[in-house]
């Protein structure tokens, strides 16, 4: 249902740019009486894909528990190994960047060597700074070697993607109103002439 709410905003947003007769197929599609989008209801949507409540999934203590323990086994070696990088290679260089680099970002590429000030080119990368980057920088690589949203799970939690049903049929009858008391007007109509002139068209 959420899918639908933002192909029905975006599109009603962007009305002003398709020709009259697409502004009311597309009219029609959303807020028909019989089989418009915004019209049915969501088991008649959703007969052939099961929803699915994360928000309620998660207030469930073992599956809370399950995930919290995933993300503890993700986190924990990489806090373990930035620790020991950071014991090991204080104070270290490991390489040196072939392009030029804002002063602004010296922070983030030399952490751990402050103390050489700024005498030290910004190029140059401390041993902490380069595992860091690695670690961000090499986490669209590993989801396209893993091939399963693990890594953006991590990254970003478990949202709920799906919008409670009450607060959805409240939307839903807001953009059917929206939708209603649209004021149409095609903002492409001369539009011809206003980029090539009256004489260029014949």
């Amino acid at each position: 249902m959420a899918a639908i709410l933002k192909r029905s905003v975006l599109t009603r947003t962007n009305a002003a740019f398709l020709p009259n007769d697409q502004f009311l197929c597309r009219k029609k599609l959303f807020i028909d009486e019989t089989r418009g989008l915004l019209q049915q209801d969501k088991e008649h949507l959703n007969n052939d894909v099961p929803s699915i409540d994360k928000l309620t999934s998660l207030m469930k203590p073992h599956l809370l528990r399950t995930k919290v323990l995933e993300n503890i086994a993700n986190v924990g070696p990489q806090m373990a190994l930035g620790a020991w990088i950071r014991t090991m290679f204080h104070g270290y260089v490991v390489c040196r960047l072939p392009f030029w680099v804002p002063e602004r970002f010296r922070s983030m590429l030399q952490s751990g060597i402050e103390m050489m000030g700024e005498s030290l080119d910004i190029r140059y990368v401390s041993g902490l700074s380069w595992y860091i980057l690695n670690i961000f920088g090499l986490q669209g690589f590993l989801f396209l070697l893993d091939g399963t949203r693990e890594v953006e799970d991590m990254q970003f939690g478990s949202l709920p993607e799906e919008i409670p049903e009450m607060q959805t049929k409240m939307l839903m009858k807001q953009e059917k109103e929206q939708w209603k008391g649209m004021d149409y007007h095609w903002k492409l109509e001369n539009i011809e002439e206003e980029l090539l002139g009256k004489d260029s068209i014949k």
